[in-house]
């Protein structure tokens, strides 16, 4: 039979709520811990990639059609208009499937690969540019998503820090980002070269997103399910 007494009671709850509150949290133990430092590095190349793309992307532009400032101003404008949708459509994939390792991987890759072809493809100016409008449908959708995992990675009590913690180092990748695109073009006189300096740190980030843990997927493990014939037998016997 069950019992109606297994439910807890308010005050219960408002009990364990605050037992809960005063568990003491060891920020040096999430400092030692290796997801801690997987997202760390995985949002400073993410951010190396977003903020290299947006700075640089008028010139990029501007060097692709040779139109002047209205035009490119013009022409900036179509990757974000993409972004928005990109933004809605894949965080309601993600939602679906809660395999938040594998849209935050595919939209990381797909930003790089748009953004490679790009520039191999800039004989053709507007494939080129269709690839750099594509670059905005990618660009911010892994972001959403990303910030769901740590608090799958970490308890609740200390999930805030890591974000918190997440986010201020990893947020540094948005100085490197279009400082190295600068150096680069000054040093080899090309945009290629810092382009494809963007897209091997999205390779980096998309590699360390393929070592998050299991439970990121959102897939359960069921080896542990009883066997069904076994069950029929037993339920035979």
């Amino acid at each position: 039979m069950c019992s109606h007494n297994s439910r807890r009671s308010p005050a219960e709850e408002q009990a364990a709520l605050k037992s809960t509150g005063d568990t003491k949290v060891s920020y040096s133990e999430l400092f030692r811990n290796v997801n801690l430092w997987k997202l760390i590095l995985l949002y400073f190349f993410y951010q190396v990639g977003i903020y290299g793309f947006a700075m640089w992307l008028p010139s990029l532009l501007k060097e692709l059609t040779n139109t002047g400032m209205t035009g490119v101003g013009f022409l900036s404008m179509f990757p974000y208009i993409a972004m928005i949708f990109g933004l809605y459509a894949f965080a309601q994939l993600s939602d679906r499937k809660m395999n938040r390792r594998r849209y935050t991987a595919i939209l990381i890759i797909a930003f790089a690969l748009c953004f490679l072809l790009s520039t191999l493809l800039k004989e053709n100016i507007w494939v080129s540019f269709g690839f750099l409008v594509a670059c905005g449908l990618f660009m911010q959708s892994a972001s959403s998503i990303f910030w769901t995992i740590p608090p799958i990675l970490f308890p609740s009590e200390i999930a805030g820090g890591a974000r918190g913690i997440i986010n201020a180092i990893g947020n540094l990748g948005g100085f490197l980002g279009p400082f190295m695109v600068g150096w680069l073009h000054t040093s080899f006189n090309s945009f290629d070269v810092g382009v494809y300096f963007l897209v091997a740190m999205l390779l980096a980030g998309f590699l360390i997103t393929l070592t998050l843990p299991h439970k990121t997927t959102g897939i359960k493990a069921t080896k542990h399910l009883p066997d069904p014939m076994k069950m029929a037998s037993a339920q035979k016997s």
